[in-house]
Order: structure tokens, then sequence, then C-alpha cells
């Protein structure tokens, strides 16, 4: 997925449509996939939990429609999008709440994480220190490819 071209993240999905509005560009981006269950609970009832998010971050958040994959998964791409670093941890974090709270402490946890190929290197950091530092600090397995 590249960029400004990135028809996925030009698209607003399910709750997220709105008539009327423009495009605003935003400097602190994520995406995910999301398999269905947590996208529909980052959606909730309505369109009442993504809205929550939206108000209470101040940032931007969409989902992909229904059926529309990932290419080779079964998950929806989900867009966060802020104007300061801080509101987009917020929003993070919500997002991270909603995967704990949809998979009822049962299992592991999986959360698919899209990078932009020219952000794999800092991810990773040099000799792989940083996933290191990240697995130390949250105890969580992470894998790239």
């Amino acid at each position: 997925m590249k960029g400004g071209s990135d028809s996925v993240a030009n698209r607003r999905g399910g709750a997220g449509k709105r008539s009327g509005t423009t495009s605003i560009s935003m400097p602190c981006v994520f995406k995910f996939l999301a398999p269905e269950a947590l996208a529909a609970a980052i959606i909730g009832k309505g369109g009442a939990a993504i809205a929550a998010m939206r108000e209470s971050c101040q940032a931007k958040i969409t989902v992909t429609e229904y059926g529309d994959w990932y290419p080779q998964t079964d998950g929806r791409v989900v867009t966060g999008q802020a104007n300061t670093e801080e509101a987009l941890n917020d929003l993070a974090k919500q997002v991270v709440a909603k995967v704990v709270e949809s998979a009822n402490g049962e299992g592991e946890l999986k959360f698919r994480v899209l990078l932009p190929r020219s952000a794999v290197g800092g991810f990773i950091g040099k000799g792989g220190a940083n996933i290191k530092q990240l697995r130390e600090a949250t105890g969580a397995k992470i894998s790239t490819g």
C-alpha cells in the first residue's frame, strides 16, 4: 500500500461514511488489519464506538467496507489519522482496548500492522534492536513478513 495513491485509505468504510466532507491531510497515520469481529467492535452498534473514538481523540478513523479485504487476507483495513502524535497514540490505545475486549481473554491476541516499505527498517531497528526492545517491554511476540 502506498501513501496518497492508496485507494483503500481514500475510502470511508461502514459507519465512517459522511457526505459533503473533504479530505484533509493529517501528518500522523497508522494502518492495521482487523478481522471482521474486531472491525465490527471498532465501528460499534450504529457507528457509536467509532464516532466516540473520533470525538475523544480528535482524530479520523476509517474502516474499509464489509467484504473489502486487504489482498490475500481476511482483514479489513483500519486507518487512523491525527494531527498530533499524542492524539494518534490515544486513538491507538482505544483500538488496542477493542482488540483486548473482543478477545474475551481467550487465546493469543493477534494484531497486524501495515507499514510502508520505507518504514520497515526504522521499525525493526539496527540488528533488530527496536523489535527486541518492544518484545522485552511488552512481552509480545513480534514477527515481520
